[in-house]
């Protein structure tokens, strides 16, 4: 054998034989410090199991595999194999090639063409605000290494994303899931919409749950604390908002041969043992359980079914207990503080705008217009804010308490008082009753707290942080420190230079924790529901100035009318619709001189002066104008 290898060795070297006598890879390189020969080492290697490689196989070798991967931008250990290239050479084989090329655990890539891919599409997840099937973009030899597919994710896609570092936190922020049969990203805006679809399903799951149990309190906690809105239910909810989500989970059930028997035992809970990798049924299922299961949601979900059951037994016994009446006050809950929430959205954006303008006029009266916009957000944040702040604590305590505390005997109660500090006890209308959305000014509200037995007053901030512990006190007590100005008191005189920024503090205190404080979710406005709470809220306040004979509001609709359709800037409050009638109309080109004369003619005017019907009619006109043009139109008529 030696004296063969040998032969062959020595044909090779004098070119004779156009190849190589390469070593198996078993046989390491010799080391610097051996006193060995070059050619007495090389001999001994050889020696045994020697494999002789032609060159015209190396060429082609070199030129498949070099093709290959300049294709498709990997090359992965079983194709290399083929080649006759051996797990252990394979890094160095393709680097002298392509020296960029990254190893991976079963495979080979060039991280720039394996990840661009990647990037586009979830960039347009992030845009689109919905998912990216990341697997379907990836080559499928791949995709079946889980450990491949996680360095992939894990390690370079998100090297090469902070090349734009907005998508880098959109795509760190979102949901990732692996598994043998998925890779799937899920952007973070995506999770918060469908979270916002819990409700309605725990609802109308509680209501068919509650039909199926006939049993006594303590068997009822059992239920109540094992049992949640089923998985299956909550995926069929968020599929009805994402098709293209739906479709996948219906392929995916087809190709596992998933039966509904399977499905509707699919349960929440994720094994603390393993890892995302472990559980495989489906994308939007695995979506659901990942994103939107939480400890609040169980509690929620055992909250209802209570509330449910008690309803219905009420009905039984002719009757309707605390916690049924809690459950219908939940539905006429949600409606208000939903519209509470884009309306207050709403004018905070138009402010917001509004205070943009003046910033960048170069009117001298920028300055002043700037410190207008301030006071008319703090009328928004003491009126609209504080509306919203009294309606989610009366909830919490009706919830906690099983009766509404702005009632009877309660501690905590609510008065209001007009914006100029005169206060005057009112009736307070109860948060069953739904919010108009035309509501041209709303009411200043202010907590009191009733002295406790011995008669010392009580700080209603520090009751709630003892009536609610722990996190829903603390977020209630510093919802209402931040509606607040100069503390609990309302004092239009104050020059509190924090208050300028605690509305947008105040909406970022309610994105945090109304979820936890209310079970629902603060209402985020997109364009879609601004559109449609701006057409309700036009054609209210349209119709109330079409069918009024009050001065005042009349006065007050045309003017938040002329600002909504000439001016795009919806807005709402006695203070400010004088502020815009007083300091704003006057500077601005679009609303002509004669509309801004009779809109303050009509405000000096007595009723009953012969010239008040005719004053009225133009001020209705001006009101109902469509845009700048119409207004303009409509004044001229009367000049």
């Amino acid at each position: 054998t030696t004296t063969f290898v040998s032969i062959v060795q020595s044909l090779c070297q004098k070119g004779m034989l156009h190849g190589v006598l390469s070593a198996p890879s078993s046989v390491t390189d010799t080391t610097a410090a051996s006193t060995r020969t070059a050619a007495t080492a090389a001999t001994s290697r050889t020696m045994k199991n020697a494999i002789y490689i032609p060159h015209i196989h190396s060429r082609t070798q070199r030129k498949i595999a070099d093709s290959f991967f300049e294709s498709n931008g990997f090359l992965t250990g079983e194709k290399c194999a083929a080649l006759g290239v051996s797990r252990n050479r394979m890094e160095k084989f393709v680097k002298e090639s392509f020296p960029t090329a990254v190893l991976l655990t079963n495979s080979i890539i060039d991280p720039n063409k394996v990840c661009r891919p990647l990037e586009h599409i979830v960039q347009d997840a992030i845009v689109n605000q919905t998912s990216a099937d990341l697997r379907s973009h990836l080559p499928d030899d791949i995709a079946s290494s889980e450990e491949d597919v996680k360095d992939i994710i894990n390690d370079h896609l998100v090297v090469l994303l902070q090349e734009q570092p907005h998508v880098h936190d959109a795509f760190v922020d979102g949901l990732i899931i692996i598994n043998r049969d998925m890779v799937f990203f899920f952007c973070k805006e995506m999770n918060n919409t469908c979270k916002q679809l819990l409700m309605p399903l725990v609802e109308e799951w509680c209501k068919q749950r509650a039909r199926e149990i006939d049993t006594n309190e303590e068997q009822l906690d059992k239920i109540a604390n094992a049992e949640m809105v089923p998985l299956l239910d909550v995926a069929a909810g968020v599929g009805g908002k994402y098709p293209d989500l739906l479709e996948l989970q219906r392929r995916h059930d087809r190709e596992h041969n998933s039966t509904h028997e399977r499905k509707i035992k699919l349960s929440w809970n994720v094994d603390e043992r393993n890892d995302a990798t472990t559980h495989d049924d489906g994308p939007l299922v695995e979506f659901s359980r990942r994103a939107l299961f939480s400890t609040e949601l169980q509690r929620t979900c055992a909250r209802s079914l209570r509330a449910e059951v008690d309803r219905l037994d009420s009905i039984r016994r002719g009757g309707l207990s605390v916690s049924a009446e809690m459950q219908h006050a939940g539905d006429s809950f949600e409606s208000s503080f939903r519209t509470l929430c884009h309306l207050l959205q709403v004018f905070s954006k138009s402010l917001d705008a509004l205070g943009a303008r003046s910033r960048q006029s170069s009117n001298k009266d920028a300055g002043t217009d700037d410190l207008v916009v301030a006071e008319m957000k703090r009328e928004l944040l003491l009126g609209c804010g504080r509306c919203l702040a009294r309606l989610i604590t009366e909830y919490c305590l009706f919830q906690h308490a099983g009766e509404m505390e702005g009632e009877g005997d309660g501690v905590l109660f609510f008065e209001t008082q007009t914006p100029n500090d005169e206060m005057r006890g009112v009736a307070i209308p109860s948060f069953y009753q739904a919010v108009n959305m035309s509501t041209l000014n709303f009411p200043f509200f202010v907590m009191k707290c009733r002295p406790d037995k011995n008669g010392k007053p009580q700080n209603p901030l520090n009751y709630l942080r003892s009536e609610f512990p722990g996190s829903a006190g603390l977020g209630l007590s510093q919802m209402w420190s931040l509606c607040s100005i100069n503390g609990e008191r309302i004092d239009n005189n104050s020059d509190d230079e924090a208050g300028k920024h605690r509305l947008d503090l105040f909406l970022h205190h309610l994105l945090e924790t109304c979820l936890t404080l209310v079970g629902i979710p603060f209402s985020v406005l997109d364009k879609k529901t601004e559109r449609k709470v701006l057409s309700a809220r036009r054609d209210g306040i349209l119709n109330r100035l079409e069918n009024s004979q009050d001065k005042e509001e009349i006065l007050m609709c045309a003017i938040i009318l002329i600002m909504h359709q000439v001016k795009n800037m919806p807005i709402a409050g006695m203070d400010t619709a004088h502020l815009v009638m007083n300091r704003l109309f006057e500077h601005d080109k679009k609303i002509p001189h004669g509309a801004t004369e009779a809109l303050r003619s009509l405000k000096s005017t007595d009723f009953d002066e012969p010239s008040i019907l005719h004053l009225i009619a133009r001020v209705k006109k001006f009101g109902s104008a469509k845009n700048s043009k119409a207004l303009a139109a409509y004044v001229a008529e009367n000049d």
